[in-house]
C-alpha cells in the first residue's frame, strides 16, 4: 500500500514553502510520496484569478519536483472543466491508484472555509486530513458548521511545520517591482520564469541577480 499526500493549489508560481512543508509533512506522517494537484483556479477563492495559464503552472511544478523521487505532480484536474473539486479528484484518484491510502494537506488559512467546500462533510468523514500552519491562521479558530467530530479531526491534525514567510503573492510582487526571487523557488522554476517573462518581467530586470 502507497501513502499518498495530496497537495492541492493554484501553484503561481510553486515556491520553497509549498516544497519544504509538503516535505516535512511527509516525513512526520511517515508517507511515502506527495502528489501535488494544480487547480484551474481555487473555488474556495471566487474572484481570484490565476496570473499564469495553466500549462506553465504544471511545468514550473514539474521542474520544482524533478529531483525529487518522493514528489510528483497530477495534472488530473488541469484535464477537466473548472471548477476544481478535491471530492471529485479524489474520486479519480481513488480509482487510478485503489491501493493508496491518501491524507489531504491544507492550508491553515484554509480552516473557515470548510463549511464551503463540495461534499465537505463527506470528505472530511472519509479521508485523513494533514494542516499545515500558516501565519495569522491557527487550529484554534471558532469551529465553522461542521459536525463537531469533524472539526476536532481536522483540528487534530495541525502539523509542527515550520512557518516560512514565503508566498505565491510575494514572489509574483517582487518580480513585478523587478527585485530578485533567487532561493525562494527552486532555480529551475526561476529560470523558466525569466525565460518565460512570466508576472509581467520587464526585458531588462531579467539580467538582475
Amino acid at each position: 500500500m502507497t501513502r499518498t499526500l495530496l497537495f492541492g493549489g493554484t501553484f503561481d508560481p510553486v515556491h520553497i514553502g509549498h516544497l519544504v512543508g509538503a516535505r516535512i509533512a511527509c516525513e512526520i506522517l511517515s508517507l511515502d510520496r506527495v502528489l501535488f494537484i494544480p487547480a484551474h483556479a481555487s473555488p474556495h477563492k471566487p474572484g481570484e484569478g490565476v496570473a499564469a495559464d495553466a500549462a506553465h503552472r504544471l511545468t514550473m511544478l514539474r521542474l520544482a519536483v524533478q529531483d525529487e523521487t518522493a514528489l510528483g505532480v497530477c495534472d488530473l484536474e488541469l484535464r477537466r472543466p473548472p471548477p476544481s473539486y478535491t471530492w471529485d479528484t479524489l474520486q479519480a484518484l481513488r480509482e487510478k491508484f485503489p491501493g493508496d491510502q491518501f491524507t489531504l494537506l491544507l492550508g491553515a488559512d484554509q480552516l473557515p472555509l470548510l463549511h464551503t467546500w463540495h461534499h465537505g462533510e463527506e470528505l472530511f468523514a472519509r479521508v485523513a486530513v494533514a494542516v499545515l500552519p500558516r501565519t495569522g491562521s491557527d487550529a484554534s479558530i471558532p469551529s465553522p458548521p461542521l459536525a463537531a467530530a469533524l472539526w476536532e479531526k481536522i483540528r487534530g491534525g495541525l502539523l509542527a511545520t515550520p512557518r516560512l514567510e514565503i508566498s505565491s503573492t510575494m514572489i509574483r510582487n517582487r518580480l513585478r517591482a523587478g527585485l530578485s526571487i533567487r532561493h525562494l523557488t527552486p532555480s529551475a522554476v526561476e529560470a523558466y520564469i525569466l525565460r518565460h517573462g512570466l508576472y509581467e518581467i520587464l526585458p531588462e530586470n531579467q539580467a538582475r541577480d
